[in-house]
């Protein structure tokens, strides 16, 4: 028996498929294909004719899209078929085993009748118990041989010509695309785990069917060599270094036929962190002097000053304020930045602090120039005198003296010689600085001295 006597309706159903899947256009609710798209070919139904598994079969794609897919996994079926007797079906319910290279699991078919729940049946793909029947992929030719059981409705559906022996007469079969490449990164591909500004992180790809692979979009370092092995047998990797934004990285391989498919990988990436360094050109000045501020701030919104300055300041490199003159002892600028993503980084904050030398030594004496064989009484006022007070220059002022701060006195002599007599005193503050304070007395001479006058 010949395929016409076996199908009697084979024939006219072949050439009234074009003008059946017209009817496509009145389902657009169902279908879409996708790159990946890994079943193509035709079943037959004793029932209810063909079944489409992509729309590529008849170069119909452009006005309903429609196909099953084999995933990334190797194992998970998704997507639609369509026939024109029966509407839409579902293939989300099968699975593919690639150890046994058998179909398992039942495709849902549905109606698309108005006022119906739209079921109207399984297609069932192996069954061990009872009547004994399965779908199973020839390595040979990436072609299904075997029968699937769609119940009443849609009856035995035959894989593929080979498998009646009828391919003489009408071609027909699914097939399963051996062309196909799984792609992945070792991270940035959730939000919680995003890869860190200016990080690096390695994309993955494994292919079948590949002879070449050429890397698209992403960041530079992605694509500065195009060109990327196929990643057969064993795979290959790329290491992406200092991403700096969320981007869209592509491998499309090509097959030796000259087909091509292509991955995209959404990799998210941390916004930058914000980054302020503040510093003084001089943090120990002169008491009335005035500082150099200096800053960078980058990824940051708002600069607020506080502290020994205040108001708002400039974002960017290279910033500089002068501060005007300083008189306090201890001076601590600050500045806060916001973040340019506040929403993930709390502000960026630094200070910096200049010291003034504030320190003030004063020191006099009671008489200049002294009456002979009289006492001195030295007084020094200090301000901002935290270290050692030394005195020198005099016998009689000599070693260490009060510091605190205030007015002191000390009384020396009598001074019975004349002549000029020098008095130091050298204080230290607290940040290092250092003062000295100076006067020259002049003591009167001995009133009962006489001059002799030569011959």
């Amino acid at each position: 028996m010949n395929i016409t006597q076996r199908f009697p309706n084979l024939v006219a159903r072949v050439c009234s498929l074009l003008v059946v899947l017209s009817a496509l256009l009145l389902l657009p609710q169902y279908g879409q294909a996708a790159p990946e798209d890994r079943f193509s070919g035709w079943m037959w139904s004793y029932n209810v004719g063909w079944i489409s598994m992509n729309c590529s079969n008849t170069d119909y794609c452009g006005t309903v899209d429609y196909g099953v897919n084999l995933a990334s996994d190797g194992s998970t079926v998704s997507g639609w078929a369509w026939s024109p007797n029966l509407g839409w079906i579902d293939f989300s319910g099968v699975t593919y085993n690639n150890a046994t290279n058998e179909l398992s699991g039942a495709a849902r078919v549905i109606s698309g009748e108005a006022n119906s729940d739209g079921f109207d049946g399984y297609i069932r793909f192996k069954n061990t118990g009872g009547v004994t029947y399965g779908a199973v992929l020839d390595d040979s030719d990436d072609i299904f041989d075997g029968y699937a059981w769609g119940s009443t409705v849609v009856g035995w559906t035959v894989m593929s010509c080979q498998t009646t022996n009828t391919c003489g007469t009408v071609n027909y079969g699914v097939k399963l695309d051996p062309f196909y490449f799984i792609m992945t990164a070792n991270r940035g591909l959730s939000e919680d785990d995003r890869v860190p500004y200016e990080g690096n992180f390695t994309i993955s790809w494994v292919t079948s069917g590949a002879v070449s692979c050429e890397a698209s979009g992403g960041e530079a370092n992605w694509t500065d060599t195009p060109s990327k092995p196929a990643g057969e047998p064993s795979g290959a990797n790329f290491n992406v270094l200092g991403v700096t934004e969320d981007s869209t990285y592509t491998l499309t391989c090509e097959n030796i036929e000259g087909k091509e498919l292509s991955r995209d990988l959404d990799v998210l990436v941390d916004p930058p962190y914000p980054i302020l360094s503040l510093s003084a050109d001089d943090t120990n000045l002169p008491y009335g002097s005035p500082a150099t501020l200096r800053w960078n701030a980058q990824h940051v919104g708002t600069c607020t000053a506080s502290g020994a300055w205040s108001g708002t300041k400039s974002s960017g490199m290279n910033q500089t304020q002068n501060t005007g003159s300083l008189t306090n002892a201890t001076n601590n600028f600050q500045l806060s930045c916001t973040s340019a993503y506040p929403e993930i980084y709390s502000p960026a904050v630094d200070s910096v602090t200049v010291y003034v030398e504030k320190l003030i030594v004063d020191m006099y004496p009671s008489a200049n120039p002294l009456p002979y064989n009289d006492e001195l009484t030295i007084t020094w006022e200090l301000e901002y005198a935290t270290g050692g007070c030394v005195a020198s220059g005099n016998p009689f002022w000599t070693g260490v003296k009060t510091s605190t701060n205030g007015t002191h006195t000390e009384t020396v002599g009598p001074f019975e010689e004349s002549g000029n007599l020098e008095f130091t005193l050298e204080c230290d503050g607290s940040n290092g600085q250092n003062e000295v304070a100076t006067f020259i007395l002049k003591a009167g001479r001995n009133p009962g001295f006489t001059e002799e006058i030569g011959n």
